[in-house]
């Protein structure tokens, strides 16, 4: 008789750094390969975001050996009076893609984890899983074969990508209207700024200097609106200033500049797996929006990617402009798990109604503008770090 595997709950950081190791060498053949799934991301993640919540990190073994690894945290959430203990993703709320990691036998052992998950219901009272890629095992066991304790809710997401599996000469060819529109922006660009030049950044030095460039440009670009940068709240910045030069060494980061008469107009931050290019952050100088300094970026930026043997690019949340490159979608999911207590109940009945509503309510221009608010309040609540009075006016 097969002993089923055996399931350790880590919930300190001291402990989890026992299986660090373990855990990047499991993620090398997980099916879902992404920088956002590595250690130094999720644990640093946790460092600067983590607030009142707890980790939750379940790591499977066999025989000795760790064979799947679940990056979760628990939180409290909710509304006043209507609490909830949230058990989600460590790092969900900044990254493309989130999953279980998981090397051989993800059925068996997804089963495994889902059995401990509903065995432990008393400790949480939402499990979310928010931006699971559809292709992977564990959407599609969420989907068809859900633990008869247990209540679902699903969304989806589209994201967009480009397969570079042509020579740039022949994808151009293909999407000859898209590059004279670009090569138009280009043009208009170089009038307005100057000559334009670019280049991907390939030290840490010069990744860190850039870095705090990129987060004056992504404020000055938002400050204006009713959304304003993440970048206005320390902790993003700090999170990036710590996590970059951890990855550059394996070379999972890719930052690249866009010039113009010696000026940073345009910037793209990408998470590099393999020959996978993933967009996680952009920013443009708005003194030169006339000229469409990120259309113009991504083009010098695809091409590049051609020329560098890039197998994919993948350009993240669905965003119009983006089809100006892009040649195919992909869909990731959001699942909401609710354990069948009256207490769940609730809450999956206020989140059912709610989602029933919402298309409705983000109609109503007033109740969006309060919102918009309100997140723009809290994004300002923290100053930003690394900058002076001088560096802010001069970005």
């Amino acid at each position: 008789m097969t002993r089923k595997p055996l399931i350790e709950r880590i919930d300190r950081v001291d402990a989890l750094e026992a299986v660090r190791e373990d855990w990047n060498t499991l993620l090398e053949t997980n099916e879902t390969r992404t920088v956002e799934l590595t250690y130094e991301w999720q644990m640093t993640h946790w460092k600067h975001f983590h607030a009142d919540a707890k980790l939750f990190v379940l790591v499977v073994r066999e025989a000795g050996s760790i064979v799947a690894i679940a990056p979760l945290k628990l939180r409290r959430t909710g509304v006043p009076g209507i609490g909830g203990r949230r058990l989600e993703f460590i790092a969900a709320e900044e990254s493309n893609y989130q999953d279980f990691i998981i090397g051989d036998r993800r059925e068996e052992i997804l089963e495994c984890i889902l059995d401990y998950l509903a065995s432990h219901r008393m400790l949480w009272d939402v499990l979310s899983l928010r931006h699971v890629p559809e292709t992977s095992t564990t959407a599609r066991f969420l989907l068809d074969r859900l633990d008869s304790r247990l209540l679902r809710r699903v969304e989806t997401d589209r994201c967009i990508l480009l397969t570079l599996d042509k020579t740039w000469e022949e994808y151009a060819a293909s999407s000859e209207k898209a590059r004279k529109k670009v090569a138009y922006r280009t043009r208009k660009l170089e009038r307005l700024g100057g000559e334009l030049t670019y280049f991907h950044c390939s030290s840490e030095e010069l990744f860190q200097s850039t870095l705090r460039e990129f987060f004056a440009l992504h404020r000055k670009r938002w400050t204006q609106t009713d959304t304003p940068s993440q970048f206005n709240d320390s902790r993003y910045c700090e999170f990036y200033l710590e996590v970059t030069p951890q990855l550059l060494p394996d070379g999972h980061i890719d930052l690249f500049v866009l010039r113009a008469g010696g000026r940073p107009v345009a910037l793209l931050y990408c998470l590099v797996f393999g020959q996978q290019y993933t967009q996680q952050l952009t920013a443009y100088d708005p003194e030169y929006a006339r000229g469409s300094p990120s259309l113009v970026m991504h083009e010098f930026f695809v091409r590049e990617a051609f020329a560098r043997d890039v197998e994919v690019f993948d350009f993240g949340h669905y965003y119009p402009y983006k089809e100006l490159w892009a040649d195919r979608l992909k869909t990731r999911m959001n699942f909401e798990i609710y354990p069948k207590a009256a207490f769940p109940y609730l809450i999956y009945a206020l989140a059912t109604v709610y989602g029933l509503l919402r298309p409705s309510l983000r109609q109503i221009t007033p109740l969006l503008k309060c919102v918009r608010y309100l997140r723009g309040r809290a994004r300002s609540s923290s100053e930003p770090i690394g900058e002076t009075p001088d560096d802010s006016a001069s970005s």
